[in-house]
């Protein structure tokens, strides 16, 4: 049992167990639009963009003293409307992620437990609150099994639809969707939120850390590419939002669910770590205690789905991916800049962007969020 009491491996699981989550579930449909390489050219592009900035908020966190989250960091580094508008926009993309967590948490758990949608997303709503309401050192242990069995069980149904993959449904490129699956992917491999969580896991081996992120970077890659290899190779234009459901026609009921079952735990884990990690900000950069700091967290995403049980996941995972996301990025990008200046403590590892390339990036992220946004207001 010397690798479950590793706290390398742990983290790795930690970080890829919180990165990997319900934005699976839509990157298959979005590469059956564009075209499946044309997407996995943008998963790998996105996933090096991603995962430095990962990087990046690593080295932010091991430069200062006193732990924050990305909010308490841009009011460091940046001053106090930074830390408004990252604060606005962090609580943004937190919310609604939980929100599209529990939306097709929800389905998942309806179709493995022979429930109502409704009834599955309570009782998906109950066990998050109540699991967030234990220590970090549980989460961890807890989100390590979990992520094995999930990443076994999406070896399992990539298996079961190698079969029927067919070369036709890998072929093709709609220029007219190239930018698709931007918000989708920008939210399904951004996992740097828990980057704190992870440095204070690491405790006194911190230097593991940069191995930490790029593993566990890497590790979402390879499985989303997986999934949708088998789900589109098999459905083609027939992919279906949630990618599952348009398996039951080709694999059985057996087979479908052993993806609800994929997808109830891809989502369960990440909605525990989002609940923590809100409690956590409450905490440290809004100055909550500890059990009122859990109960507001708690009530976040009971109140977003009361309110907006209605909303549909791929939308709101888009937004979130390219407006939320994106805006978090070029402010930790910002932060990280500054932190290289004022930083109080030596990094364990040290990152060098030339400023011409932290520009090119900070456009890219504001352009998307751009993009996105005028497809809300057009109705695209």
């Amino acid at each position: 049992m010397r690798a479950f009491n590793s706290k390398f491996i742990q983290a790795v699981a930690f970080l890829s167990g919180m990165i990997i989550g319900v934005g699976m579930f839509g990157i298959p449909f979005v590469f059956s639009r564009v075209g499946f390489w044309a997407g996995v050219v943008e998963l790998v592009v996105l996933t090096g963009i991603v995962m430095l900035f990962h990087l990046m908020y690593g080295e932010v966190v091991l430069r200062t003293p006193v732990a924050h989250r990305l909010p308490g960091y841009a009011g460091l580094y940046g001053g106090k409307k930074l830390e408004i508008l990252s604060s606005a926009s962090y609580l943004f993309g937190i919310s609604g992620a939980m929100l599209a967590y529990v939306l097709i948490g929800g389905t998942f758990l309806g179709g493995l437990a022979g429930i109502s949608v409704f009834t599955g997303s309570i009782f998906f709503l109950v066990g998050g609150i109540v699991i967030t309401f234990f220590n970090l050192r549980i989460e961890a242990e807890a989100n390590y099994i979990l992520t094995i069995v999930m990443a076994i069980l999406i070896f399992v149904l990539v298996g079961l639809t190698l079969p029927h993959v067919e070369p036709a449904n890998l072929a093709g490129f709609s220029p007219a969707y190239l930018f698709l699956p931007y918000g989708v992917l920008l939210f399904s491999l951004s996992g740097g939120i828990v980057i704190p969580e992870i440095v204070e896991f690491l405790g006194d081996e911190k230097k593991k850390l940069k191995k930490v992120i790029i593993i566990g970077s890497l590790i979402p890659m390879a499985v989303y590419f997986l999934f949708a290899f088998g789900v589109v190779g098999t459905l083609g234009g027939a992919t279906s939002g949630e990618a599952i459901a348009g398996l039951l026609p080709v694999l059985g009921e057996r087979v479908v669910q052993i993806g609800n079952g994929i997808g109830l735990l891809a989502t369960f884990t990440s909605f525990v770590m989002l609940g923590f990690v809100l409690e956590g900000t409450l905490k440290s950069d809004f100055g909550f205690s500890r059990y009122p700091a859990w109960l507001i967290a708690s009530l976040v995403p009971v109140v977003l789905f009361w309110t907006m049980g209605g909303a549909d996941f791929i939308r709101v995972i888009g937004v979130v991916g390219a407006v939320a996301i994106g805006i978090d990025s070029t402010i930790a990008l910002f932060v990280f800049l500054r932190a290289k200046a004022k930083g109080e403590r030596a990094p364990e590892y040290s990152l060098r962007l030339p400023r011409f390339a932290a520009i090119l990036l900070g456009l890219m992220f504001v352009a998307g969020a751009a993009y996105e946004l005028w497809g809300i207001f057009a109705g695209v």
